[in-house]
């Protein structure tokens, strides 16, 4: 189940660095890793760490997601792309 959690987490670092780099050496995709993971423990909310954990890492759907956390699937959807977002420009900031 780990591999299946880092493959996950390679996926969004790379949605995020798509546009630049499309192959990463192995030491880079732990880097992105551990930077992103630590961008989910200290900046999203509780809510949107549990969603990411519930999507990227363990590949439920978001159907299956809005009934384990009693919310409308639109709802999951926005929280999980508000999540995605700031990811993505918190990233991008630290990396400059």
């Amino acid at each position: 189940m780990k591999s299946v959690w880092i493959k996950n987490k390679v996926i969004v670092v790379v949605m995020i660095n798509y546009k630049k780099k499309y192959s990463f050496t192995t030491e880079e995709r732990v880097e992105m890793i551990k930077d992103v993971e630590k961008i989910i423990r200290t900046e999203l909310t509780p809510l949107q760490q549990q969603i990411i954990e519930e999507r990227e890492y363990k590949g439920r759907d978001i159907e299956e997601i809005a009934k384990r956390l009693d919310m409308q699937p639109t709802a999951v959807r926005m929280q999980l792309s508000r999540a995605r977002k700031k990811i993505r420009e918190i990233y991008k900031t630290r990396e400059l």
